[in-house]
């Protein structure tokens, strides 16, 4: 008799229990629908269906999507699973286990009209519960961004995990509203529109919370060499470039109070090959232009990188000068740099480090020319020094620049050696050029750039001052003022320039 009363009693007690989980079950069910039917009605919401498991505190949504002034998001399935009941109940935080997006498909469009163009200056708003979430995933995903019928950035696929994230009163209030304790991304298949002349392309980028991969990045031209003139204001340079891989290890991002901190022992850029063409023949751009000391000072952000490595690495640079003949042309080849440190941080230590700049490449790919080049990027004056050599230097490597910007060839054996070394600061620079060279003339074409003009040639080799065809000349220049809209290259070659006067004329 006593037994059967223990079965009576646990036989009402799984009854009233069930009861009260089917009635919870169907009131959390009702409460969802409610809220979801709200958003439905607006056109904001669509799904297919949900399930929702009580017990273990899981909901899953299929075929869900969302869209919002330009945004819309379908994904094939939204699971949250495992709510932790007791944490809610006894620590007043809103904790789930995992959170799990399949296949979603964002598109965001921005609309160019004044609607969009009022910004609304409204605080970020704390959680009335912290929110910590044990893994985060986002499987096969994809991502698109434009701008009126512009697509401005294109993800092909991608995939996140993020584990120990954590939503609280105090992250809110900083820069990335969240923490986390790892993070891994993969992307593969990133198209992006950097401006009018130049879109960005990358096949895999793979990022962890203390590393990042870049492989195959490319940049390339939108518009031809003919045609990128009718869309530029003034002389800008079409750029091609394609990296094989970028690598960073160790890295370290965070925020101080203003901007972002980025940190890292090495960067690596292996395998580049860039390209840059200069149309001359059109409007001078006459803004003032910061040496690179300066522009690292000028870095909306904190950098400290103890190692810039650039490894087999091909540069040309082309600039057309006449219409009507072809472009000068300048080829680094095997180009190999280091360049440490680079960095901006605590500006005002009185230790604070010069920037090293060693170059090793093979110019015109036939003669050999190393360069060493360091500033400080705390100097307010810019100053710098740059000093190299190089070896058996053939009239044909010369030629190839000097025959279209100059209209003059040299012939002869060329040049066995030259050396320099020049400092300057923000305004001019000066210094000292050696030649060593053997059987070296001038000769003067005529307009068509191909023919010799006999009478300015003999001129032209009268003028070199009686020196002899075989010889070494060291010159010192000063006081080569800077042309404050060119680059610093340019501020370099008018130190050349200077001295190679002064060598021939």
């Amino acid at each position: 008799m006593k037994l059967k009363k223990i079965l009576l009693g646990v036989g009402i007690t799984i009854f009233v229990l069930g009861v009260i989980y089917f009635a919870a079950h169907q009131y959390v069910r009702s409460k969802i629908t409610d809220a979801l039917v709200e958003k439905v009605k607006t056109g904001e919401l669509d799904y297919e269906k949900f399930s929702l498991d009580l017990w273990s505190g899981s909901v899953v949504f299929n075929k869900l999507s969302y869209q919002k002034n330009g945004m819309f998001i379908t994904t094939d399935q939204l699971a949250v699973k495992d709510f932790n009941y007791t944490r809610f109940l006894f620590d007043k935080e809103i904790a789930f286990h995992t959170i799990r997006v399949e296949k979603p498909e964002a598109n965001f469009k921005k609309k160019n009209d004044s609607a969009n163009k009022k910004k609304k200056a409204n605080k970020k708003s704390s959680p009335k519960k912290p929110i910590f979430i044990h893994q985060l995933s986002v499987n096969n995903g994809s991502l698109r961004f434009s701008n009126d019928s512009v697509q401005l950035l294109h993800v092909k696929h991608y995939n996140v995990k993020l584990n120990g994230i954590a939503v609280t009163e105090k992250t809110m209030a900083e820069k990335i509203p969240f923490t986390y304790k790892s993070l891994l991304l993969d992307v593969k298949g990133l198209q992006y529109e950097l401006n009018k002349l130049q879109a960005l392309q990358l096949d895999q980028l793979q990022l962890s919370e203390n590393q990042l991969t870049v492989s195959n990045l490319a940049m390339h031209p939108k518009e031809t060499r003919e045609s990128y003139v009718k869309v530029i204001p003034y002389e800008k340079d079409l750029m091609e470039l394609k990296l094989k891989k970028l690598h960073i290890p160790h890295y370290k991002f965070s925020f101080n109070d203003t901007v972002p901190v980025f940190e890292a022992p090495k960067l690596v850029l292996n395998r580049l090959d860039f390209e840059i063409y200069r149309d001359k023949t059109v409007k001078n751009d006459t803004r003032k232009k910061d040496l690179y000391s300066k522009m690292l000072r000028k870095v909306p952000a904190e950098i400290s990188i103890d190692s810039l490595l650039i490894e087999d690495a091909n540069i040309v640079y082309e600039e057309l000068i006449k219409k009507d003949r072809a472009p000068g042309k300048v080829e680094f080849k095997d180009f190999q740099a280091s360049i440490a440190p680079l960095t901006n941080k605590n500006l005002d230590r009185k230790d604070f480090p010069r920037t090293q700049v060693d170059i090793s490449t093979s110019f015109m790919g036939k003669s050999p020319l190393k360069v060493n080049w360091n500033f400080k990027v705390n100097d307010t004056l810019d100053r710098f020094n740059i000093n190299g050599r190089s070896f058996n230097i053939p009239a044909s490597s010369m030629n190839a620049f000097f025959v279209p910007a100059f209209n003059m060839k040299t012939t002869g054996d060329g040049v066995e050696e030259v050396y320099f070394n020049f400092s300057g600061n923000y305004n001019e620079a000066g210094g000292e050029l050696k030649l060593a060279y053997r059987n070296f003339k001038v000769e003067v074409l005529q307009k068509d750039g191909q023919k010799k003009n006999s009478l300015l040639s003999l001129l032209a080799n009268v003028i070199v001052k009686k020196n002899p065809k075989n010889g070494e000349i060291t010159k010192r220049v000063q006081n080569v003022k800077r042309d404050k809209t060119k680059s610093f290259w340019n501020y370099f070659w008018s130190c050349l320039e200077a001295g190679l006067k002064k060598a021939f004329i």
